[in-house]
């Protein structure tokens, strides 16, 4: 019963190990054709405003022309607003932390040809050395938001208008007027800020932010890379193995006693058939 009991722990331990997702990595082509990935936009009425990051991983040299290109096609492009562009350059040759970002937006129907033009190999560069590492979309619900800014630009558009009618009646005491034009001034004031909500909420409407990161892989093209990250992750790999045995252990102390008790009680009733299987004799002739 004791080599049973261990058995079981050690199966025990071996599934819950097994159950644990200790590295994920997803790779994909560098050109996506369709671009499978991205979210279907719903065939309603409701206002989404979407939003992409695409992740690239190419040779460290590569990055600075790669981004200089596609900073110049957007502000070459008809439509595409750059809404930020960073690069960071390594202090030396041995320094692989170069890394680039862009954001720009874009008609929904120019994102496709965007994404896929970022992706063209560069003079003297093969297809292998561009991996897309991930790539991710985002809807988000603006609906509401847009409904509500509307509705207080119309309230405010309509309160300016009625305090600058009554600024005009010829009866309008100098008093009321220095505080009718106080509230014009204040009114006018909000309703450029709405305004320029509204802009901001219609321009996410009808454009999609696409965020592009570069960062450096000396090894894009090599067969072994996997192998090569495996081990570049080995302590990461080894701790968050040390970590699921220990979050198994501290799941399973609860189910010491009850564990314990079903050893006891069967080892208990064992022992009682035992004693009460008779014992086989043997009859002379």
């Amino acid at each position: 019963m004791k080599r049973v009991f261990v058995v079981c722990s050690i199966c025990l331990v071996a599934l819950a190990a097994c159950g644990q997702p200790m590295y994920r990595q997803h790779y994909s082509s560098p050109y996506m054709a369709d671009f499978a990935q991205r979210l279907e936009k719903p065939e309603s009425n409701t206002v989404f405003a979407y939003s992409h990051i695409v992740s690239i991983e190419t040779e460290r040299a590569r990055i600075q022309p790669r981004f200089e290109r596609t900073r110049s096609r957007c502000l070459q492009a008809v439509g595409c607003k750059l809404v930020s562009a960073d690069i960071y350059l390594g202090a030396d040759d041995e320094d692989n932390s170069t890394n680039a970002t862009i954001v720009v937006e874009l008609p929904h129907k120019q994102i496709d040809a965007f994404e896929h033009d970022i992706l063209e190999p560069m003079s003297g560069e093969s297809a292998d050395s561009i991996k897309v590492i991930s790539r991710s979309t985002q809807a988000q619900n603006v609906e509401q938001e847009q409904g509500d800014v509307e509705h207080r630009v119309r309230q405010l558009t309509d309160y300016r208008d009625r305090l600058t009618a009554l600024s005009k009646r010829p009866d309008v005491r100098v008093d009321d007027l220095i505080k009718i034009e106080s509230e014009l001034s204040n009114v006018q004031s909000q309703l450029e800020q709405a305004a320029g909500q509204q802009r901001d909420v219609n321009d996410r409407v009808s454009k999609e932010q696409l965020t592009i990161s570069l960062t450096s892989g000396e090894d894009a093209g090599n067969p072994f890379r996997p192998l090569a990250q495996v081990w570049h992750n080995s302590i990461e790999l080894l701790l968050q193995s040390v970590a699921n045995v220990l979050t198994f252990l501290i799941m399973f102390i609860p189910w010491i006693p009850v564990v314990a008790l079903g050893f006891y009680l069967v080892s208990w009733a064992w022992r009682r058939i035992r004693r009460r299987t008779p014992l086989s004799t043997t009859s002379g002739p």
